[in-house]
């Protein structure tokens, strides 16, 4: 039978840390999950949406937003409070930013906006699985009004940008909270 350091030697040291990653990761989750769902689901939002922000690099050049920023802010608020929906919308949307590279001024407002929207979430939690579109449909209203008045008026963002954003945001938003926020409310519950 071979010893362990013979095991080892087979592979490189990058793989092995590699490995120590992905199984302390997979620990992290684990107990997360057994000791707070709302932490679980948090991480697997930030993990999901650094993918999608990553996805979306080489389409910068167009103001495309795709995030999952607001789905994990309210059903995170739906599912387990106010407190929970605010961390949600932030934690999940920063790492994406940093991700992209887009960590600036303009940057403050979304994450402001997804913090809020989170909040609302929380604050309509007694909506359940029934309501979630309808409270999706608000906060949607609610970030993009924030985001394009605040950066448009405020902080002299260009307008053109702001429906581009617009034109993706809230299509892709809808689809979320119609078909994935039910299914996903259901097992956060």
């Amino acid at each position: 039978m071979p010893k362990i350091n013979e095991i080892l030697n087979r592979f490189s040291k990058k793989e092995l840390q590699r490995f120590a990653i992905y199984i302390s990761i997979i620990f992290l989750l684990l107990v997360a999950l057994l000791f707070n769902k709302a932490v679980f689901f948090i991480l697997g939002f930030m993990v999901a949406n650094v993918i999608v922000g990553i996805l979306l690099i080489p389409l910068r050049s167009i103001f495309f937003s795709l995030s999952l920023g607001l789905l994990s802010a309210v059903t995170c608020g739906m599912a387990f409070g106010v407190r929970a929906g605010f961390f949600a919308g932030i934690l999940v949307t920063i790492p994406k930013l940093i991700a992209q590279g887009n960590i600036g001024i303009y940057s403050i407002p979304p994450v402001i906006s997804y913090g809020l929207t989170g909040v609302l979430g929380g604050l309509f939690k007694g909506f359940g699985v029934e309501g979630i579109f309808t409270v999706g449909l608000i906060a949607t209203i609610f970030h993009n009004l924030f985001t394009g008045l605040t950066i448009g008026l405020l902080m002299g963002g260009g307008w053109g940008k702001n429906l581009l954003f617009w034109a993706t945001n809230i299509p892709f938003n809808l689809f979320l909270f119609y078909f994935i926020a039910p299914y996903l409310l259901r097992v956060m519950m």
